[in-house]
């Protein structure tokens, strides 16, 4: 942090299996983040995501079994994602 500026880098991991396909998608990156403090509140000023490495992996497991099945919050798509409901979607 320097005054109304900061920098951040956050690390992503991104598991991706599509319905009927025969291998999963794994992609790790980073998101290299910049902010500016404006009228006392910080905001994003710019975000460049780098794809540090991806996989394509035959599919071995069920998403739906085992330590999956536990997983009650799963992402899906709008609007039944729950980011809409956190956007007052």
């Amino acid at each position: 942090m320097r005054g109304d500026q900061a920098v951040g880098e956050i690390y992503s991991l991104t598991l991706a299996a599509a319905a009927g396909a025969e291998t999963d998608s794994i992609l790790y990156g980073r998101y290299l983040d910049r902010y500016e403090r404006r009228d006392g509140v910080w905001k994003f000023s710019h975000r460049q995501y780098l794809m540090d490495w991806n996989a394509s992996p035959p599919r071995t497991v069920s998403w739906d079994q085992g330590v999956f099945a536990l997983m009650q919050h799963r992402g899906g798509h709008a609007p039944t994602d729950a980011v809409y409901g956190l956007w007052g979607g």
